[in-house]
């Protein structure tokens, strides 16, 4: 499983700062959160990116997005472990991206999430 954490953050920090399932307090925006998902050997499921930055404008969260979406590309991709023990397969799940929308608070008024939804097949030996 620490294999699979390396490989997730090498992954998602390349967009953002990058937080396994929590968010240390004091973080910055934009970042964003996943989990480590680990498959039965080349089964699939689904899961999920969230994406936040503290801003009136949207454009920030939408430029991660956008990156994210041409990184995974159609048919999705195959990324290797760092220790050569297998791959794991991102792809796009449908719908790929979609705005969330957070409980009103006045302290975080400004906040704006979008959903990245993903399919993931673990083929670690």
């Amino acid at each position: 499983m620490e294999e699979l954490s390396t490989l997730y953050f090498a992954f998602w920090s390349q967009f953002c700062a990058a937080f396994q399932d929590t968010v240390p307090l004091g973080t910055s925006f934009p970042y964003l959160t996943y989990s480590v998902v680990c498959t039965p050997f080349n089964e699939q499921t689904i899961t999920g990116v969230n994406i936040y930055d503290n801003a009136t404008s949207v454009s920030r969260i939408r430029s991660i997005g956008a990156e994210i979406e041409r990184v995974i590309k159609p048919g999705g991709i195959w990324i290797p472990a760092p220790v050569n023990k297998g791959m794991v397969f991102i792809a796009r799940a449908n719908p790929f991206i979609q705005s969330r929308s957070l409980p009103p608070d006045e302290v975080a008024k400004n906040i704006r999430s979008d959903y990245v939804s993903i399919i993931i097949r673990t083929a670690i030996i």
